[in-house]
């Protein structure tokens, strides 16, 4: 496990991650798109190499929520409530401008990627393909260091059935999926 630990550490250093909110759990960064081709709802194909955001979990964040909280179910929802007020910060960013004209798509790529589905991600099992196996035991290593595998297999759930997924959703529709306050407030109003 030390191994993937430094492996984390090296990637962490290879890349320029941003956090979206203090205390949130995703980070951040913008690159080039590293799989074939994904086609975000209402939006044109984008293919590999154009410039994405791409999400990260925060490990280090997980860890301290995991330990903080004994209750699964609780721990959950307050992950849950976490990712979408970070979606919501990243929305804002994209309206702000921090995010560079011409990005058109937000990508994760997961072993909880279905979740994303809660959001408007689009989803799918990771395209195979040389590193996808790799990809997957990093990811695999990440949850028995920074989380809790003794629950992810409970009721038959093992982390060995867990596969490696994508997620995305085009700017567009996350600005839709979390408007800004104040155009919320004249829906209302």
């Amino acid at each position: 496990m030390h191994v993937f630990h430094l492996v984390e550490r090296v990637l962490a250093r290879s890349h320029t991650l941003s956090p979206l909110s203090p205390g949130g759990i995703l980070r951040y960064e913008i690159a080039p798109l590293p799989v074939p081709a994904i086609g975000p709802r209402g939006g044109e194909l984008i293919r590999r190499g154009a410039q994405c955001v791409i999400l990260h979990f925060d490990n280090p964040t997980l860890t301290a929520l995991s330990a903080d909280e004994p209750d699964v179910r609780r721990l959950t929802w307050q992950l849950t409530r976490l990712c979408g007020q970070d979606l919501e910060v990243l929305a804002r960013l994209a309206r702000q401008g921090v995010i560079p004209d011409g990005i058109q798509a937000i990508w994760a790529e997961t072993l909880v990627y279905q979740a994303l589905r809660r959001y408007g991600f689009a989803t799918r099992f990771a395209m195979p393909s040389l590193r996808t196996p790799f990809a997957r035991l990093f990811m695999l290593a990440m949850l028995a260091i920074h989380g809790r595998p003794r629950h992810l297999a409970k009721g038959g759930r093992a982390l060995d059935h867990l596969r490696l997924g994508e997620a995305w959703i085009s700017i567009e529709a996350l600005m839709e999926r979390f408007p800004a306050p104040d155009s919320r407030a004249r829906e209302l109003g």
